[in-house]
């Protein structure tokens, strides 16, 4: 997808927002990781730059970017903290789920206002513990939990991964579901990136139901082959490709920030062992820092420092 002056635009004004917010976030970061989750004072900080609508739909407001473009914000949110930079790929990459699910599913996750990712998903691709059935009028769902709910604490939905067998053999179904149904587990206990509470999930009762629209076989959620009212290339994207394709922000932004803070710490600081009285002076450094930027696969000056 090539992108427009219109969608350019849109870029360099997210980027010079999170570029302000940066700072703000760095210093968040460890509270957050402590606590297991981002504050919601980031999120709504995030949701300002316009992160949270860098995939959504321009019928509803979004930004519609081309995931070459999303992939920018992902890396520059991340290269101030990686937790949140999680949660901005999560809240982009997943709106294909919606999307593929039909025009109703796009309705309710991106008509009303929200402040924050629209929607999560949890359990699709491994082993899913969920189980749905149709009844008169839609599905029960039971089962669970479901596990790596990232953006779930957030989101007004989430889609749960539920196995259906209608005598024919099983099959997946992704079902939408409300926040207010689920109940959210304190076991994301992981070394790094604990800020983005990508909980496992439960339902509030043993069983839900949930209407037929809201229940899609994920067959037809992956294939597009649903009306959603769509109009964008964007929507033409191959799904899984635009989700693993934009993951990759996420490394490129952290080695970024790793970058960028040694670049801060070593200005003025000795180099152990020799004569150098700053570290950036040293042909070692540079030598260094050459072989970083012959890596970075999106720099484009010679000096990291200079980056916009």
């Amino acid at each position: 997808m090539a992108a427009t002056d219109h969608t350019s635009e849109t870029l360099t004004k997210i980027l010079d927002r999170v570029r302000a917010l940066g700072p703000d976030l760095r210093k968040r970061a460890l509270a957050a990781e402590r606590a297991g989750r981002l504050p919601d004072e980031t999120i709504a900080d995030l949701d300002a730059t316009g992160a949270f609508d860098i995939g959504s739909p321009a019928e509803f407001g979004g930004y519609e970017l081309t995931v070459r473009q999303q992939l920018d914000v992902v890396s520059e949110v991340s290269k101030w903290d990686g937790s949140c930079g999680w949660t901005v790929w999560v809240g982009a990459s997943t709106n294909w789920i919606p999307a593929g699910s039909g025009a109703h599913v796009v309705e309710e996750v991106f008509g009303p206002a929200w402040v924050g990712p629209r929607v999560a998903a949890s359990s699709h691709f491994p082993a899913s513990k969920g189980r749905a059935q149709r009844v008169e009028g839609g599905w029960t769902i039971s089962g669970g939990p479901w596990t790596f709910g990232s953006d779930s604490l957030w989101a007004p939905f989430t889609n749960l991964g539920c196995i259906a067998d209608d005598g024919d053999g099983p099959y997946l179904v992704g079902v939408q579901v409300p926040r207010d149904e689920l109940r959210f587990l304190d076991d994301w206990q992981v070394a790094g990136m604990r800020a983005t509470g990508s909980v496992s999930i439960t339902l509030a009762e043993d069983q839900l139901f949930v209407p037929e629209h809201r229940g899609v076989d994920f067959r037809h959620v992956v294939g597009g082959s649903l009306d959603n009212g769509l109009k964008g290339a964007l929507w033409k994207a191959p799904s899984l490709g635009w989700a693993f394709s934009l993951m990759a922000g996420m490394s490129i932004g952290l080695a970024q920030g790793a970058l960028d803070r040694f670049l801060e710490r070593a200005a003025g600081r000795p180099l152990r062992g020799t004569t150098y009285k700053n570290q950036l002076e040293a042909p070692l450094t540079h030598l260094m820092l050459t072989e970083v930027h012959s890596k970075d696969p999106l720099s484009d000056v010679a000096d990291p420092r200079q980056r916009r």
